[in-house]
């Protein structure tokens, strides 16, 4: 019996040596091991500024690098010339010379079903458009009067050529430089420009000239 509340004697007496009014700062930090993990750490302010840039520089830094990843390069602009592209559809050059007229694929159409004799420059220049897409259409400028021609192969334009009067030889020159910018190639009878998409030459002769623009 005396070691059974000796040893209960001892307990109490251990229990009671750690009074939380004799330690406050072992209550209140738990330093002592009773079920605390430690007082917290103080974190310097200079420091946790420093953290946080770091956090949006590197947030800052994955944005970019998505966002570059996900803009595909702008794509070129194709070379015009008369107000065409070449490679527009045949809707699409109607559109620009007669935007409330009938496309050529339409005109041709109607000359076929028209009855007109198979034996005709139309009814065979229709036929071999509407079967291999090759056709030509000729136009005036309404304010120079310069003749144009406009070359399909495919269903698409293929080739551009302006045809000038010997006194516009100049005019033309100017109205090339100014849009082509200084021509590659350039002599007394002929000059050339070489873009990405198109090559666009000038040819002179003492009664005129033309202009023709092909892909090659």
């Amino acid at each position: 019996m005396e070691g059974r509340s000796s040893t209960h004697a001892d307990s109490r007496t251990d229990s009671t040596l750690v009074d939380s009014d004799a330690f406050p700062l072992a209550y209140s930090t738990g330093s002592f091991g009773l079920g605390g993990r430690g007082a917290p750490k103080e974190i310097d302010p200079l420091t946790a500024m420093i953290d946080h840039r770091q956090k949006w520089t590197g947030l800052v830094i994955i944005i970019l690098i998505f966002t570059g990843c996900s803009q595909a390069p702008a794509p070129q602009r194709a070379t015009e010339f008369l107000g065409h592209h070449l490679g527009e559809t045949a809707l699409e050059w109607k559109l620009i010379e007669e935007p409330l007229g009938p496309d050529p694929v339409q005109v041709c159409q109607d000359i076929i079903k028209s009855g007109v004799s198979a034996e005709t420059d139309n009814y065979k220049d229709c036929a071999t458009f509407l079967v291999s897409g090759q056709y030509s259409i000729t136009t005036h400028d309404w304010k120079t009067m310069r003749e144009r021609i406009f070359r399909f192969e495919g269903w698409k334009l293929a080739a551009i050529v302006e045809k000038f009067s010997g006194k516009e030889r100049d005019d033309v020159g100017r109205e090339l430089n100014l849009k082509f910018g200084v021509p590659q190639k350039s002599d007394s009878a002929s000059a050339s420009w070489q873009k990405s998409d198109a090559k666009i030459q000038v040819f002179y002769r003492d009664d005129g000239g033309a202009v023709l623009v092909t892909s090659q």
